[in-house]
């Protein structure tokens, strides 16, 4: 299938910046929860919620993160060689191995014992 080198650079732009996007928040609210947590006066009450929001942000930071980055990976061109073997066609690379020996035909494995 050819790839559209525009779509891909394109996915794989929005996936940098929005994970610099989210490092940036993740940071930013990891700074505000130690700074209310161990402020000059003791323990802010309200790091509680600076957080919770942290939590939110590394959660819906991952979902959004995981979507864009599987996008961008999909949209990753292939290389294909120019004289394809069977194995490549069809997606089975145990078609380009030579054949087994059948295992019961041979006479080299017993047969089962209740025979």
């Amino acid at each position: 299938m050819p790839t559209d080198l525009v779509a891909y650079r394109r996915a794989r732009r929005v996936a940098r910046v929005a994970t610099l996007v989210v490092v940036l928040v993740v940071v930013d609210l990891t700074i505000a929860t130690v700074q209310q947590l161990v402020g000059p006066g003791g323990v802010n009450p309200f790091g509680t919620l600076s957080f919770l929001l942290l939590a939110g942000a590394v959660a819906g930071g991952f979902v959004v993160l995981s979507r864009l980055w599987r996008r961008s990976y999909r949209l990753r061109p292939v290389t294909l060689s120019t004289s394809p073997t069977v194995g490549e066609l069809y997606g089975m690379p145990e078609l380009d191995a030579p054949p087994r020996p059948h295992r019961g035909l041979n006479g080299q494995d017993p047969p089962p014992s209740r025979w």
